[in-house]
């Protein structure tokens, strides 16, 4: 006597057409040889028993092909079934990727450009010591002109070598001036580039006050 040993949860089971629709486009996407542990693996929201009916369900309908190795059942989607691309249109996409990769090329490169700019800039002073430095020579510049202006005022008669050191002295802080300035629109130039709004916006928002605010503008040199 033979006895013959049948799953008694799968006869007679209805597979729900979700589940079966999901195994069938996990193989066509995956598009490789899985044994039915693999699937149950990837498809958690069912059981073994489930997947097993789906799998035995597709075979039968031709979309899964079953293959036996030793006692092991692994399973492919019917590659008749996959769509098929000319040579035209692989062209064309091959074509494409090399366009799209000189493009990641190129954007990599401004990238790393952009990146070592800001570093060069970043690397002298940050916009609280620029700001400081600037503010130092202003008002530097201002004492040196207010010193002149009142000896001008009282009639005093300067030497000329007097009036030589305090015209340098002016000159040598209208040229730092200058110089720390330029430095601190740099910086902000470079944030600028980054930040979501108008440049003017930032130095707004950051709180700088900008000779054009104060009304204040590079003394002549001799």
């Amino acid at each position: 006597m033979f006895f013959v040993s049948v799953d008694l949860r799968i006869v007679g089971m209805t597979v729900p057409p979700q589940c079966k629709a999901d195994v069938a486009r996990y193989f066509e996407t995956e598009n490789r040889p899985f044994s039915l542990i693999d699937v149950t693996n990837a498809l958690k929201n069912y059981g073994k028993t489930v997947v097993s009916k789906a799998i035995d369900e597709l075979a039968e309908s031709g979309i899964l092909r079953e293959k036996l190795y030793g006692k092991q059942k692994v399973y492919v989607y019917d590659q008749s079934q996959l769509p098929v691309f000319d040579e035209s249109e692989l062209r064309l996409l091959e074509e494409e990727i090399t366009s799209l990769s000189i493009l990641l090329a190129e954007e990599q490169y401004r990238l790393k450009s952009l990146s070592n700019e800001l570093k060069k800039v970043t690397s002298t002073l940050t916009m609280e010591e620029a700001t400081q430095e600037l503010a130092h020579v202003e008002s530097e510049l201002n004492r040196v002109e207010s010193e002149v202006t009142r000896l001008r005022k009282k009639g005093v008669v300067i030497r000329p070598e007097d009036f030589e050191e305090v015209t340098s002295s002016r000159d040598r802080f209208t040229t730092e001036w200058r110089k720390r300035k330029r430095i601190a629109m740099d910086i902000i130039d470079a944030i600028a580039e980054g930040y979501p709004k108008s440049k003017k916006q930032l130095i707004s928002d950051v709180g700088i006050e900008t000779d054009e605010d104060c009304g204040v503008t590079f003394p002549k040199h001799r």
